[in-house]
């Protein structure tokens, strides 16, 4: 495993964990903000976003088109996957369904923006 690779699991993995504490400190005081699956949602974008980070950064010598077609390809799967995944909650669970929404649209933008920061690191370190 490369270092760029390590690197990111450990800042994934650090960058979780504050998530959750933020997460767990906001339903002490505010236990309707939080759904009851958050933290199922937040190892399952965690797991998506390392697959997408390692997919992306499995040959870095490739050409800069093919590179960006990858990224945009990553980025399209994880929006079907999370407009699949909220059609299956509203549809088989039914309970909180907006604060399941806004949870989940939270958690995928936090994960997305920590995923392109780390990917625009890595490829300054490239360049």
């Amino acid at each position: 495993m490369k270092a760029s690779s390590t690197k990111f699991i450990f800042s994934s993995i650090i960058f979780s964990l504050i998530i959750s504490a933020i997460a767990f400190t906001i339903n002490v005081y505010k236990p309707t903000y939080i759904n009851t699956y958050f933290y199922y949602l937040q190892y399952l974008f965690l797991a998506i976003t390392v697959a997408s980070f390692m997919l992306l950064n499995k040959n870095p010598s490739q050409d800069g088109l093919d590179y960006i077609n990858k990224f945009f390809i990553a980025k399209g799967l994880k929006i079907i996957f999370s407009a699949i995944i909220i059609i299956l909650y509203i549809n088989i669970i039914e309970v909180n369904k907006i604060s399941f929404i806004f949870n989940l649209f939270a958690i995928y933008l936090t994960y997305t923006a920590f995923e392109i920061k780390m990917l625009l690191a890595n490829l300054r370190a490239q360049i």
